[in-house]
């Protein structure tokens, strides 16, 4: 009876054994969530060149045209490639740089990035017309506007005056005869920072 009573307890006590060991299930893994696509990006807008036909700059009775690079400049844009803005060159290089379809050298000017061109009279009349020059930027429509004759086969800066560079009108209704003087027509700021009209006289010497 004895040996029955311990072989009950035994049996008992190895089965709690079995049971106190048994393995506890593992955690199913959980995988990393997913990095969300960025809803924004920058690209980089390829480098342009800009074809205007200007007229007749060196009296030989052949139209001239010049030919306005523009540089690569940065962007942003949104998940469905639309754009957000605009701002900055590649490698910080801002500047146009003009070639004409005839002899006359290149007209190369920093801080700019879609400019503009014209031509005017021949106000000096050494037989070459003298250019207008509205450089652009990514803000503000305010700006300088340059007018350039040529000197010893260089384009030399004339005048300068600020204007509204966002305008519809050609760059060379800038330039206005006053009695028997030319000036280059634009704006000033005033102290209560208004502007009004303003003009420069052109002046070779």
């Amino acid at each position: 009876m004895k040996y029955n009573l311990l072989f009950i307890v035994l049996t008992l006590f190895i089965s709690c054994q079995k049971k106190e060991t048994k393995q506890l299930p593992t955690k199913k893994r959980t995988e990393k969530p997913k990095k969300e696509t960025p809803k924004e990006r920058e690209v980089i807008e390829k480098a342009s060149t800009d074809t205007i036909v200007l007229g007749d700059m060196n009296n030989d009775k052949i139209i001239d045209t010049a030919f306005v690079y523009t540089p690569p400049t940065l962007k942003t844009i949104d998940e469905k490639g639309e754009l957000l803005y605009s701002f900055g060159c590649v490698d910080n290089k801002c500047f146009n740089k003009i070639k004409f379809s005839n002899n006359l050298p290149d007209l190369y000017f920093e801080d700019s990035v879609w400019g503009s061109v014209d031509i005017t009279e021949d106000i000096d009349n050494d037989g070459i017309k003298e250019i207008v020059f509205c450089p652009s930027w990514f803000v503000s429509c305010w700006g300088n506007l340059y007018l350039y004759s040529l000197k010893n086969n260089k384009w030399k800066e004339i005048a300068k005056i600020e204007c509204n560079r966002c305008g519809d009108e050609k760059l060379k209704t800038h330039i206005k005869k006053i009695k028997n003087s030319y000036y280059l027509i634009g704006v000033k700021r005033e102290d209560d920072g208004c502007r009004v009209e303003d003009k420069v006289k052109i002046q070779f010497n």
